[in-house]
């Protein structure tokens, strides 16, 4: 290989500090825009207008207010607002959301809940 071939160590900081830099705006950005839709059968964590995950209400065991650091996380920059869904199988048994209005959210989740059919958990 030639000299002219190679990256020189300023155009490798450059790139770097530029990728860096356009995924940490995209993170942010999409910590921003994190949204929770109750559908008709499932509750959707959606990021950037594209849903990331998928819970089926059958699956949902119980939601309380609150969060541990313990739990997978979906969530946006209001910490205050912290839901925890308790599944009733998988490998992560919580997962914390924050909805803009978690009593409200709330509310409606466990109105869902209760119309959904219970699965077995074996």
């Amino acid at each position: 290989m030639t000299a002219g071939q190679w990256l020189t160590i300023p155009e490798v900081w450059v790139w770097l500090l530029t990728t860096s830099a356009a995924l940490g705006a995209i993170t942010v950005y999409g910590v921003a825009t994190l949204k929770f839709r109750l559908g008709a059968e499932a509750l959707e964590i959606l990021a950037l207008g594209v849903p990331f995950r998928t819970i089926r209400y059958e699956d949902i065991q119980s939601a309380d207010r609150g969060g541990s650091l313990l739990n997978e996380h979906w969530v946006s920059f209001r910490l205050g607002n912290r839901v925890t869904l308790h599944l009733r199988r998988g490998k992560r048994r919580a997962i914390v959301i924050t909805p803009p209005d978690p009593e409200a959210f709330l509310q409606n989740l466990r109105r869902r809940l209760q119309d959904a059919p219970a699965r077995d958990t074996d």
